[in-house]
């Protein structure tokens, strides 16, 4: 990965971050984050997918949601994400090494 090592990037997720990356053709843009919802604190991660880059003045014509996750157990939460197969049927940690950060 570049930009950021694997324990940064773990880090991010665990306590939250905006995290912009390109693997590919696509670029990827994960939220991870807690909330308060009825006297419960819940860390979700999201990944959306998009055709051209966010800093681009153009809007991308494609969107997606490709992963989101809820729930009280954050660390069940990161490794529900690594092991996703959402990054063109990979999981995170078969391309990690091929990841461009753009932004975290």
């Amino acid at each position: 990965m570049q930009s950021l090592t694997y324990s940064e990037f773990h880090n991010k997720l665990y306590y939250g971050a905006d995290i912009e990356l390109v693997y590919g053709k696509w670029y990827y843009h994960i939220s991870s984050g807690s909330e308060q919802k009825n006297n419960k604190i819940l860390h979700s991660i999201s990944v959306a997918k998009y055709d051209i880059s966010p800093d681009s003045n153009n809007a991308p014509s494609v969107w997606k949601e490709i992963f989101s996750i809820a729930s009280e157990d954050t660390l069940s939460n990161i490794e529900a994400f690594m092991d996703a197969a959402i990054f063109d049927e990979l999981c995170f940690n078969d391309i990690d090494d091929k990841i461009k950060v753009l932004y975290s």
